[in-house]
């Protein structure tokens, strides 16, 4: 992703190629971007939330994630709206390097959809 493909508002992610993942619950579906992961690092993140019933953005969500080793929180964070209709915007800072899953908690009026991904790691 390059500077250019920010919306006015967002603020673009740096020079550091940026990875993506697209993961799905049976009503979500969660595209996202982040900068690799490092501890003592804060890596921004750029949330993409469809509706799959309606495939809609999901807007007005309030969204945690959080960085777990184990059973152990190593960062969290609230997410806040971007300035376009189901983008969100978040910074983690990891505690510690290692394996790690990334867990989303979505919620609006409608929904409470918890979403953990597996398979992530913070670099010392």
């Amino acid at each position: 992703m390059t500077a250019g493909c920010g919306r006015e508002g967002e603020e673009a992610l740096p020079s550091v190629e940026p990875l993506s993942r697209t993961e799905f619950t049976g009503v979500l579906e969660n595209f996202f971007e982040y900068e690799p992961l490092q501890a003592g690092r804060a890596s921004r993140f750029r949330i993409h939330l469809t509706d799959l019933a309606e495939g809609t953005p999901v807007a007005e969500a309030d969204i945690t994630l959080k960085l777990l080793s184990g059973s152990k929180t190593i960062a969290d964070a609230r997410a806040r709206p971007g300035s376009v209709a189901g983008v969100y915007l978040a910074e983690l800072t990891p505690s510690a390097p290692g394996a790690v899953d990334l867990e989303f908690q979505v919620r609006t009026e409608a929904l409470d959809e918890t979403m953990r991904i597996s398979g992530l790691s913070v670099a010392e």
